[in-house]
């Protein structure tokens, strides 16, 4: 029916926005996205997506045609999710759209969370260590940002980037930034206290704990 006619229609046919709308309004989000690609409406197909709740595919769309909308896109995307309390799903969103700063962010709120309960230590410090990670590949990130800056090759998307990641840094909190493997060490020197108690070795697990005072914030 509709969707051989779309097909078979050429390129930028008026029809085609046309027979979008009404996939849309029976809620057929590919074969709607098709339809609008193939008249070259894709921010229209972004909004059919988000319209239908198909926020990985809105997302993945702004990415393939370098729409500068991403930013304000993913940050929607994250907040449907952070109602949802899926925020491991957040995270990953960030994580694959190269917002690593906004993944370690989410990481290390679920750490912290973590680290109330006072029940699992090893799994806190791993939390820990993932968020680090991410504020790792965070300054990769601003490293080669900057190093395609200096060799004047500047894409439009790497130039959009840039400034995401500028306005990022701005905004965010420098301590994360800053300190943040603090989280992975005080919990590994506790760990380290703990084991060295239980096998006996009392001297060096008070050295230990003692360095544990520097960390008395985490």
């Amino acid at each position: 029916g509709l969707e051989k006619q779309a097909n078979a229609l050429p390129e930028n046919n008026k029809l085609l926005p046309e027979i979008a709308h009404m996939f849309v309004t029976v809620g057929m989000c590919e074969q709607a996205v098709a339809a609008f690609l193939k008249c070259n409406q894709a921010k229209a197909a972004v909004e059919t997506c988000i319209h239908l709740n198909q926020w990985n595919k809105a997302v993945e769309l702004a990415k393939n045609h370098n729409m500068k909308e991403i930013g304000s896109l993913l940050a929607k995307y994250a907040s449907h999710l952070l109602e949802k309390n899926k925020i491991l799903e957040a995270i990953e969103l960030y994580r694959k759209a190269h917002h690593f700063l906004d993944a370690a962010k989410l990481m290390f709120k679920i750490a912290e969370e973590e680290a109330k309960k006072r029940t699992k230590p090893l799994r806190v410090k791993k939390l820990y260590v993932l968020a680090a990670l991410l504020v790792e590949d965070y300054h990769e990130q601003i490293k080669n940002t900057q190093r395609a800056k200096l060799k004047g090759r500047r894409s439009e998307a790497t130039t959009a980037l840039a400034g995401l990641l500028e306005e990022d840094a701005s905004l965010s909190d420098n301590r994360i930034i800053d300190n943040a493997w603090r989280g992975a060490e005080a919990y590994h020197f506790f760990l380290l206290a703990q084991r060295q108690l239980y096998e006996g070795y009392v001297d060096a697990a008070m050295k230990t704990a003692l360095h544990l005072r520097d960390y008395e914030d985490i």
